[in-house]
């Protein structure tokens, strides 16, 4: 067997080295829990996906903060609730043609406002992870 691999015969039977395995786990612990590491990528896809409006207020608005069980995403707007959930009146009252099926119609190019911006960062997130999950190998 080559020098360094992880699992080895021995005469008692077969050696398992995990040490690769701990720090695999370590890495993975540190890029998850870390402001710097997998939280502040999906905050930065959330204000990416946030429709820019007409006074940037919902933008500006959000905020990442640690919590006891991880990190929080808050809209500190009051509707923050209507541009995730599509809650703008459809068809508009007015027909001013800011809205499509209920979403705002700002960043329609580079958000997909139609999907809220849970699901977008959500998939974005699931992504990232994969991709860290891929180098660790």
């Amino acid at each position: 067997m080559a020098r360094g691999s992880r699992i080895r015969k021995s005469k008692d039977g077969v050696t398992l080295n995990d040490r690769r395995l701990k720090d695999n786990i370590r890495r993975m612990k540190r890029y998850l829990l870390r402001r710097q590491g997998l939280p502040s990528e999906v905050f930065k896809e959330w204000k990416r996906v946030t429709p820019i409006g007409q006074t940037g207020k919902a933008k500006r608005s959000n905020k990442l903060r640690r919590t006891g069980k991880g990190y929080t995403i808050t809209g500190e707007y009051p509707y923050s609730g209507v541009i995730d959930r599509g809650e703008y009146p459809n068809p508009p009252k007015q027909g001013t043609g800011k809205t499509l099926g209920g979403y705002s119609r700002k960043n329609l190019k580079k958000a997909r406002p139609h999907k809220g911006l849970v699901e977008p960062s959500m998939e974005y997130a699931i992504k990232r992870f994969k991709r860290f999950l891929r180098r660790l190998r």
